[in-house]
């Protein structure tokens, strides 16, 4: 039996909003620049230059912008119903929501920004390192995400297991498979929309993940 199974109309609804969502990033996906971290280029071997060019990186820092506000921005251009909806937490939650949702979007266009299977894969592990090193002693990677995320997870004890779910659970589907059965897609929206509502439940202090029914 699959841990937390809820059925209520709260997922049925996810899991329209989950569809209409995906073709969103797809599309946006093409026109958006590559928001995936600067510390994952390096890791690929392209520290210092733009995955699909020769033109260096610019830095957020060099834009102005904090880490806070990178991610703001890659939320508004990804996925920008959530975007108003953080708008609308209150303010000592806007910055862990928005660092929350953030991460979503760069797992989530990973599948969309490469075709190489073997990259996307070493994108995803680049995440899962990076979680061991937020719930270790270890500075997390420079990248902007990366560095908001820890900071939510110091500020909101947010638990591994949620942010580790979204990562699997995008890796599992990254073949791009339809869906066999309405079974399948309650899964997966289970598992790639149902970690963030948690995340934002336990940036509350809400730990019961019962109070969705």
């Amino acid at each position: 039996m699959r841990p937390f199974i809820n059925r209520s109309p709260v997922f049925w609804h996810a899991e329209k909003y989950l569809c209409r969502v995906e073709h969103k990033l797809w599309r946006r996906s093409v026109r958006s620049i590559s928001i995936f971290s600067w510390a994952t280029a390096a890791n690929l071997g392209a520290a210092g230059k733009a995955t699909s060019g020769g033109a260096a990186i610019t830095q957020p820092s060099q834009m102005g912008l904090t880490d806070f506000q990178y991610c703001m921005s890659v939320v508004k251009k990804a996925d920008y119903e959530n975007y108003l909806c953080c708008l609308l937490l209150p303010k000592e939650l806007q910055q862990t929501a928005f660092a929350i949702r953030a991460f979503n979007v760069e797992l989530a266009q990973i599948k969309d920004i490469t075709r190489d299977k073997l990259i996307a894969q070493m994108r995803f592990q680049f995440w899962k390192d990076t979680l061991e090193r937020i719930y270790s002693t270890a500075a997390p990677p420079a990248s902007p995400v990366a560095k908001e995320l820890f900071r939510a997870v110091r500020r909101g004890n947010l638990s591994k297991l949620w942010l580790r779910r979204l990562i699997d659970s995008r890796l599992d589907n990254l073949p791009g498979k339809p869906f066999p059965s309405v079974d399948a897609i309650d899964s997966y929206s289970e598992n790639s929309v149902a970690p963030v509502l948690y995340l934002l439940l336990e940036a509350q202090a809400v730990k019961d993940v019962q109070v969705l029914k």
